[in-house]
């Protein structure tokens, strides 16, 4: 896979237009494909849908700190500084479009496609094919290329809708496994088997999507959340328990003492004796 990109004023390398004698107007489109942390900030007059199918991006301007994931999209309004940059290791790989109308707002209403937040349809070979389909009239630019590029643009918001819609009824699906895995967390801290693997394997997933989910619905990963809490069960009984560091590393899940103190160091900004002796 390579970078492409497709332009309707082929003099102008920005093609931002806020076009209103048309009901809607594709300003350029394309596939992004880069192997390092790209990164990406702009402001423009028209509607900026992107849409991830790699990797991962953090995006900081108009709101802050939105987590894009593979799946995800998100429509940058028009008129508003977008500032986003990747923050996975490997290639990422996205696939972009700008266009604008006088019936541009109308539509996306229509088809119930949020502007300005993220939203979650999925991976979908179906949605990348509608992508895909914006990028001929531009390259053939027949008479009538404008009204084709629409006219797939149309298509794109459709199976967008479609596939939000479908995702709800999922995402709740989604959420229940969550809910669960994190009451299980909860319950066996103390257990050094207690993995991502495993809860993967108890939700019937593989490791990368469990993960994923489990990121998208909390905003944290599992590995994440599961020292975060052992850490957190690790400070209460520092401070209401007079029990040796060693017993308190095996009760939160660390049979390896010297491990939980360098593990709780690096995390709490001090060793498990120092807190221990500031929380008193």
């Amino acid at each position: 896979m390579k970078n492409l990109a497709f332009y309707s004023d082929l003099t102008d390398k920005y093609n931002s237009f806020a076009v209103t004698d048309r009901f809607l107007q594709v300003n350029c489109t394309g596939q992004a494909v880069y192997p390092y942390k790209a990164f990406g900030r702009s402001v423009r007059r028209d509607y900026y849908l992107l849409y991830l199918w790699q990797g991962e991006i953090a995006v900081k301007r108009p709101q802050i700190d939105r987590h894009l994931l593979p799946g995800d999209f998100l429509l940058f309004p028009p008129g508003e500084v977008f500032d986003y940059t990747a923050i996975s290791e490997g290639t990422l790989i996205y696939y972009w479009v700008h266009f604008s109308g006088s019936a541009a707002a109308e539509l996306l209403a229509t088809y119930r496609l949020p502007v300005g937040k993220r939203a979650s349809p999925g991976l979908s070979d179906a949605i990348v094919q509608r992508f895909l389909a914006l990028f001929p009239p531009f390259t053939l630019r027949g008479e009538f290329f404008q009204a084709d590029a629409a006219e797939q643009l149309l298509a794109l918001f459709a199976a967008l809708g479609h596939a939000l819609a479908e995702s709800s009824t999922r995402g709740l699906q989604e959420a229940t496994a969550v809910s669960k895995a994190s009451a299980y967390i909860h319950a066996h801290l103390a257990e050094p088997a207690l993995s991502v693997e495993a809860l993967a394997d108890a939700a019937f997933m593989s490791a990368g999507h469990f993960r994923t989910l489990f990121l998208r619905h909390t905003g944290i990963s599992p590995k994440d959340y599961i020292i975060s809490h052992r850490l957190r069960l690790a400070c209460e009984l520092l401070r209401q328990t007079n029990r040796p560091i060693a017993e308190i590393a095996r009760a939160t899940g660390y049979p390896d003492s010297h491990y939980f103190t360098r593990l709780f160091t690096a995390r709490m900004g001090q060793t498990p004796t120092a807190y221990r002796r500031e929380g008193r």
